[in-house]
């Protein structure tokens, strides 16, 4: 949310040529990675133990000591071919699909939100004949894409502000592991306390589409829609929360290959969006665009709900994931 803010003004005021904001991400991107490349250590545990059994064998001279990996003798096709194939596999899991769906809406909405933000100059019809013909800020309140762009601190302030349910769910929490005697190492966790943060949050974003849908006339505040942005960025927020911790918890080893089919999903989705967003907007107008996104919204809202009573059994039925047994 903090992109379309540092990128308001470039292009638009005709000093730097809007390139820079794609160069800028670059540089950018550049630094991280070599951040990355350079301090980020190892952590997936298969890895290590070959590291460790690789330092044993240097410091013995005994070539006994190897890592189950290696004594499997695996070659590299073999390896790679069952990690490029596990997270299709992991696409049948009730707990990845569902939430890939619940991920491919907020991010539908979040894609959208850019398109919907920016001006556009709709010049093919007048808008004396097609008044829906409007955009959440640009048109609808006449401001300038820079400041519409600002605007999106809205969506960053309701995010920042999911900070104040940490230390509820923290409690939560911490009450769930005492009761079940856990000695400390967080064996008793209850994996579906992971989905408190969505199911906190969650009606927000419904909540807030619908307010963001129908307040959105030049006749009311533009704080109703800045508002508005605020409480979908807390819901948005809450699910992603929860939709990642929920999903490493409940698939440990495997979680990085649930991950990776989540996200393909969720950005080929939303990049389609990013296609058929100006169309809905201008044949549907504003306040029926956002209808339909809260209307979708409403439609995977139950999911957290139902995998807080229903998750436990569904993770005892999976081969992949953490079963009440092995927790």
């Amino acid at each position: 949310m903090i992109g379309p803010v540092i990128g308001a003004y470039i292009g638009y005021t005709g000093v730097l040529s809007w390139r820079w904001a794609e160069w800028i991400m670059l540089i950018t991107d550049g630094l991280v990675l070599a951040i990355l490349t350079a301090f980020m250590e190892e952590t997936l545990s298969p890895r290590l133990l070959i590291y460790r059994a690789h330092y044993f064998r240097e410091l013995t001279g005994d070539d006994r000591f190897k890592s189950a990996a290696e004594v499997k003798g695996e070659g590299s096709v073999a390896i790679l071919k069952r990690n490029f194939m596990r997270p299709f596999i992991l696409s049948l899991e009730p707990i990845v699909l569902l939430f890939t769906l619940y991920l491919c809406v907020i991010y539908i909405v979040l894609f959208t939100f850019l398109d919907g933000y920016v001006s556009r100059s709709l010049t093919r019809i007048p808008k004396l004949m097609y008044p829906r013909y409007t955009f959440i800020f640009s048109e609808v309140y006449g401001i300038n894409i820079g400041l519409t762009n600002i605007i999106f601190l809205g969506l960053f302030l309701g995010i920042v502000s999911a900070l104040v349910l940490v230390p509820i769910v923290y409690a939560q929490t911490k009450r769930q592991l005492a009761r079940d005697g856990d000695d400390g190492t967080g064996n008793k966790l209850d994996r579906e306390s992971r989905l408190l943060f969505a199911m906190y949050g969650a009606p927000f974003l419904s909540i807030g589409l619908f307010w963001m849908g129908w307040t959105n006339y030049p006749s009311i505040s533009i704080w109703s829609p800045i508002l508005a942005s605020a409480v979908i960025g807390f819901g948005t927020i809450s699910v992603f929360l929860s939709a990642y911790m929920y999903i490493i918890d409940a698939y440990e080893t495997y979680a990085a290959s649930a991950l990776t089919f989540v996200a393909l999903v969720r950005y080929i989705a939303a990049g389609g969006m990013t296609v058929a967003g100006i169309p809905m907007y201008e044949n549907l107008g504003t306040h029926w665009t956002l209808t339909v996104l809260g209307c979708i919204s409403l439609l995977v809202l139950p999911i957290p709900y139902a995998f807080y009573k229903w998750g436990t059994m569904v993770r005892n039925r999976s081969p992949y994931a953490v079963s009440t047994a092995h927790s």
